[in-house]
Order: structure tokens, then C-alpha cells, then sequence
């Protein structure tokens, strides 16, 4: 079977790299969701510091399966994926997850494609991406210059600072609702109002983030004018 054939050499060619940038997963051996590792991999045997399911609940009660990837089904990328069962995860859901899984001081994104690029195998699911390689971060700070307010489609009042095109490469939109976060389908809606169908955009979990509190609830939106690392979305788990 060509498929276990491929998964071993991944294996073994991880190994000889010794890529354990993200943590350990044996780490969290007490979360894990060994009936879907038995249904999903069946007979053959993997690396459980490197690649697992998870199933745990969050602080705030939700139930949560994660799907962890240290580089094994594609050497560039270590990858989460996070799913609840009628919704997709919340913002604070995401960092509590990227927590979990990632060291304090590792940065790692959600990706929003080009259209033509869309994929969506699950519709509650969303992804957590940290290259191997270095990547430039861009500088994360509070929000400055003017405030606009609009609405979105489902009457959502959010505020937003007008396009900044000077942050290290990057061009970026700070946006933020008063009461919460906005939603992964809200902040797609902002992608496709604020930047080409053809762009790629990045929200980036940033180490720094948490030293930037005003506004609260504000996020961003990160478009590099140069090439960023993404990973091809056959790699989705």
C-alpha cells in the first residue's frame, strides 16, 4: 500500500531531522482519542511525540478534537487542527488550543486563501500552521490612525483602521467588535470587503499579542507583499 509506504519514510525522514519544535505530544498522552487513532490508522504503528488525536474540554466547557502534526504529513509544517461538533472554534477558543500544543514563545497562523484555493472538508473545523523554516513576524501593535464603523451581513457592528501598508512587508487592517471577538466568518467577510480575491491572508496567534490591548477584542488581518509560507491544502488533515 503505497500510502503506508509514504507515511513510514516520512517518518523516518522526520526522525533523521529531529524536527520537536512544537511540544512534545506525549506530553498531553491523557487527552488523547485513541478509538480514532485505532479507526483512522488502524495496525500501523506512528510516532506519538509527533503526530496524535486528541479529544479534551475546553475552560469553557466546549468539547473539542484536535488533530496534531508535528511535520510528519508534510516535513514543512507542523499542524492543528480543531474541531467542535455544531460550531466553529471561537478566537480564545484557537489561543487556548495553540497553548496546548505550541511552546509560549512560538507564533503560528490561521490562513485565509484565495477563493480559488478554498477548501472546506468540515465545516466546524479550523487550522492552526507554524512553519519549519524562519518567517518574518510583523509587529504587532495597538491600532492607530482613523476609526471607521460598518456592518456586516448579520448586523455585527465592527470598527476598523484604515488599510496600513508600512508595518516591516506587511499590509494589514486592525479590526474589532466592543463586546467580543468576531467569528472566523466574520473576519472572512472583512478579508473579501478589504483585500484581492486573489490575496492571501493571515490572523497570526503572536507572541507579543497579549502586550496590545487596546482596543479590546481587536484582531488582524496580515497580507505580505512578498511570499509567505503556506502549505498546500492537500496536507489538511
Amino acid at each position: 500500500n503505497l500510502t503506508i509506504f509514504f507515511f513510514y519514510v516520512n517518518i523516518i525522514l522526520l526522525n533523521l531531522k529531529g524536527a520537536n519544535d512544537m511540544k512534545m505530544l506525549g506530553q498531553l498522552n491523557e487527552f488523547r482519542y485513541t478509538e480514532l487513532e485505532k479507526e483512522m490508522l488502524g495496525f500501523l504503528p506512528f510516532d506519538h511525540e509527533k503526530f496524535g488525536y486528541f479529544l479534551f474540554n475546553l475552560k469553557n466547557g466546549a468539547e473539542v478534537q484536535v488533530a496534531a502534526d508535528n511535520a510528519i504529513s508534510n516535513p514543512d509544517f507542523e499542524h492543528v487542527s480543531i474541531s467542535l461538533l455544531d460550531r466553529c472554534p471561537t478566537w480564545e477558543e484557537m489561543c487556548e488550543v495553540k497553548d496546548m500544543f505550541f511552546n509560549p514563545e512560538e507564533a503560528v497562523y490561521q490562513i485565509h486563501p484565495p477563493e480559488s484555493e478554498y477548501v472546506n472538508f468540515v465545516e466546524t473545523c479550523l487550522h492552526l500552521w507554524r512553519p519549519k523554516q524562519e518567517f518574518q513576524l510583523p509587529e504587532w501593535t495597538s491600532c492607530s490612525g482613523k476609526v471607521i464603523t460598518f456592518r456586516l451581513k448579520n448586523g455585527t457592528t465592527v470598527k476598523f483602521t484604515n488599510k496600513d501598508k508600512t508595518n516591516m512587508g506587511f499590509e494589514h487592517i486592525t479590526v474589532w467588535n466592543e463586546e467580543r471577538y468576531l467569528t472566523w466568518d466574520e473576519m472572512c467577510e472583512i478579508k473579501d470587503r478589504f483585500f484581492k480575491k486573489t490575496e492571501v491572508a493571515y490572523q497570526i496567534h503572536h507572541p507579543d499579542m497579549l502586550l496590545a490591548t487596546t482596543p479590546p477584542y481587536q484582531l488582524e488581518l496580515w497580507v505580505p507583499k512578498k511570499g509567505y509560507p503556506r502549505p498546500p491544502w492537500r496536507s489538511v488533515l
